[in-house]
């Protein structure tokens, strides 16, 4: 058996993730609370209640998926540079 990749070699993966914000814990209609990461007022909240934008989630998630970093697409809003594009990690 052989092996075209080669001993240390960083091999790119890719996938589709997608964050579902549609379920109402996601959301505190009663008080905005700063953002987690980038300090700026929020409704939002991750599962554990905490505040965190939408946005500032992503990115988390992004810098988490590999040691190059990654990008989530946003894919509620496509565009025609999205189309077809299922690639989330850089």
């Amino acid at each position: 058996m052989t092996s075209d990749v080669m001993a240390g070699e960083v091999l790119a993966t890719k996938f589709r993730l997608s964050l579902d914000w549609s379920d109402p814990i996601h959301w505190d209609d009663d008080e905005k609370a700063d953002c987690r990461l980038c300090n700026t007022p929020t409704n939002s909240r991750d599962i554990q209640g905490r505040p965190i934008h939408q946005s500032c989630a992503a990115r988390l998630v992004a810098e988490q998926i590999g040691p190059r970093g990654g990008r989530v697409i946003d894919e509620r809003f496509p565009t025609q540079a999205r189309q077809g594009q299922t690639e989330v990690a850089r």
